[in-house]
């Protein structure tokens, strides 16, 4: 499994390799963590990394990537005996962007659902403060990845505020590595650079055999780093 999320990875370097002539380098960056825990005496193990591939071609479209790749080590017997573990390999993303103007970007591909704040922005390794997602965060995103496409940008950018948007649709897909559920949804957020504070509210609806509503208010204030979610999930008979 790792070394097929290894494989998409080495299949766009590739590619930004023949592109390299009429676009920027590729840039290959990420993050890695060792976190561990413990719990009625016995030691947990979590090591992480987190590769991230940002591939442009030419002036207007952009391919980006990432992957987790953890394991999970621990004792055999609880406290005692050899260590062992197992290794697990997600493809949280893998999408090609296609930058129409500052008001429209278009995508296509593998995503992280655009549900709040967390998901997008906090979830990753360099930058969340937790161990463990919060409770909620899987509340209109179901797993936290969609297949399909996206579009986002701003409706309105002025020095005093700006208005963000971004909607999108995910396909069903039972495919290894690409699993997602079908849905569709948004987000719409007002920010005010003068105090670097975000108000946001998302909307979820699941196509699938239960229909579901998920709504969702968020709130970031840049400055100190205090995200504030809240989410509230509706079935519709």
């Amino acid at each position: 499994m790792t070394r097929r999320v290894l494989w998409l990875y080495g299949l766009a370097l590739l590619t930004a390799t023949a592109a390299s002539a009429q676009s920027s380098v590729p840039i290959i960056s990420g993050g890695a963590g060792f976190l561990g825990a413990t719990q009625g005496g016995v030691n947990f193990y979590q090591p992480v990394v987190a590769p991230v591939l940002a591939v442009p071609l030419g002036e207007n479209w952009l391919i980006e990537s990432r992957a987790d790749l953890r394991g999970f080590v621990s004792r055999e017997d609880g406290t005692t005996g050899p260590y062992q573990g197992q290794f697990f390999d997600t493809l949280e993303y893998l999408q090609i962007d296609y930058n129409a103007s500052s008001r429209l970007t278009i995508t296509a591909g593998r995503f992280l659902t655009p549900f709040g704040i967390f998901n997008e922005r906090l979830s990753a390794i360099w930058i969340n403060k937790f161990q463990d997602a919060p409770v909620i965060a899987a509340i209109g995103t179901s797993e936290g990845y969609s297949d399909g496409f996206m579009v986002r940008g701003a409706l309105i950018s002025n020095p005093r505020y700006a208005v963000n948007y971004t909607a999108y649709f995910s396909t069903l897909s039972t495919v290894p590595k690409f699993e997602s559920a079908r849905s569709t949804g948004g987000r719409v957020g007002l920010f005010l650079p003068g105090t670097r504070l975000e108000v946001g509210t998302s909307y979820e609806r699941t196509l699938q055999v239960q229909r579901m509503n998920s709504f969702g208010a968020d709130l970031s204030w840049a400055p100190h780093q205090l995200p504030l979610e809240v989410k509230v999930n509706g079935r519709i008979r």
